[in-house]
């Protein structure tokens, strides 16, 4: 699609979606990837690129910068402050940053701060995080699950006890539910 060996996500908002078609709507979004993650696309159409890696799907492209070096180096405190913000839309009712705060694609290495931004989300709207969880399969409530594990530990007690208390609303089948004492019945 480019002559240029590297692309990367280069958004205003410190991060682009990854749609599952050429639109956006809601119920497409795939994933979130961080400014100057590098991507590759193979075909594009109407301002839109396909992408094969990290992750299958499309991107907006006036929301990728065209780079000819490779390791790109994004700020941490600039992701930081990214899963920070969605965290805080998420925990308001903003359904587009709670997908994208349950859908970040990364290394690891800011698992901890989504696990944070979840656990303050689980706190203040829990049945929110519950019906976006819901939504998506069973191999994402897993994933976010053992996150907010994490992130609730124990420096986040009310946080806790106010995502226990949704989760005692719900039916004894809900996947949530399951999932979450799954999650920690785990050694």
């Amino acid at each position: 699609v480019y002559d240029c060996q590297t692309l990367i996500v280069d958004d205003p908002d410190g991060f682009v979606n990854v749609r599952a078609s050429p639109q956006v709507r809601q119920g497409n979004l795939v994933r979130s990837l961080f400014n100057g993650t590098e991507i590759s696309a193979i075909h594009q159409q109407r301002g839109w690129l396909q992408i094969e890696a990290p992750v299958q799907g499309w991107v907006v492209s006036n929301r990728i910068a065209v780079c000819c070096a490779s390791h790109i180096h994004i700020p941490s405190a600039d992701k930081l402050r990214v899963i920070h913000g969605l965290g805080q839309r998420a925990t308001s009712g903003d359904f587009e940053a709670a997908e994208s705060l349950i859908k970040f694609w990364t290394d690891g290495a800011y698992a901890e701060a989504q696990a944070t931004a979840l656990a303050e989300w689980a706190g203040e709207n829990p049945q929110f995080l519950i019906s976006v969880l819901s939504s998506h399969p069973q191999a994402l409530h897993q994933e976010v699950l053992a996150l907010l594990d994490y992130g609730l530990g124990e420096e986040w007690p009310q946080a806790n006890q106010n995502f226990e208390a949704a989760l005692e609303q719900l039916p004894a089948d809900h996947p949530i539910l399951q999932e979450w004492q799954n999650q920690r019945s785990r050694p």
